[in-house]
């Protein structure tokens, strides 16, 4: 682990896959703070969550406002962090809508990887297979805004496939998914020595073939870009 707490943020961090991550990291040792879409005005259930276990495992885990699809909010919880702690080591970007955007994300990531590795700014993607149990994303999920547009869809030709979705998920998806599998490697990366983190990581209970798809994809972009001269791009920089 690294010499110092990591200072880390990490969003979508009320529930699932964030709230896991964000309390595995500030049990590792880590200053983290978690992004919550929930004012903090009213000091709802999630601060008051977080606080709580800050208390019961005597370490560092704060809630912070965080609107990742609004800039005002996001610069208002970057400056906060930037005033209390003076710098920002981790960012851990979880908050983001299924699926087609997930994909996005991860194109979004391929993409700055090559354009801040000269900085010295490392990536790492984590790419997490279905998990049915142990996360309350279904239950939260954001719906249609359009209930009547929805309705013509979920009643027509789409109906029905959503209940045979997630039967066919119960039937693949092993036993042994536990979610918090996915906070454990995301501490596992960020407390890897700098410049040795992977480029990505998989953790799959469902057969799905995204290490597979990932990979060839993966070694395309490599070959691409050292045909290009840009290899170097690859590596981040690590200044001593």
């Amino acid at each position: 682990m690294a010499a110092r707490p990591l200072v880390s943020l990490v969003t979508g961090a009320s529930s699932g896959f964030g709230a896991l991550t964000a309390r595995v990291l500030a049990r590792s040792g880590h200053r983290v703070y978690a992004g919550f879409l929930q004012s903090n005005d009213d000091q709802t259930s999630v601060y008051k969550d977080a606080a709580t276990f800050a208390k019961d495992n005597n370490c560092q885990l704060q809630g912070i406002e965080l609107n990742v699809v609004k800039d005002d909010s996001i610069r208002s919880a970057i400056d906060e962090i930037m005033a209390n702690e003076g710098r920002i080591d981790v960012v851990v970007h979880n908050a983001a809508p299924y699926f087609a955007a997930k994909a996005a994300q991860d194109s979004l990531a391929q993409t700055y990887a090559l354009e801040i590795s000269r900085f010295g700014i490392e990536t790492s993607i984590i790419v997490p297979g279905v998990f049915t149990k142990g996360t309350n994303h279904f239950a939260t999920a954001m719906k249609a805004a359009d209930t009547a547009v929805e309705k013509e869809y979920m009643e027509g030709v789409l109906k029905g496939w959503d209940q045979i979705s997630a039967e066919g998920h119960d039937k693949i998806v092993s036993p042994d998914a536990d979610p918090a599998a996915v906070a454990e490697a995301v501490c596992r990366v960020v407390s890897t020595e700098h410049g040795k983190r992977p480029f990505r990581v998989h953790v799959e209970y469902d057969g799905g073939g995204a290490a597979i798809v990932s990979g060839v994809r993966d070694l395309v972009r490599e070959t691409y870009l050292t045909k290009l001269g840009l290899a170097d791009l690859m590596k981040v920089k690590v200044f001593i």
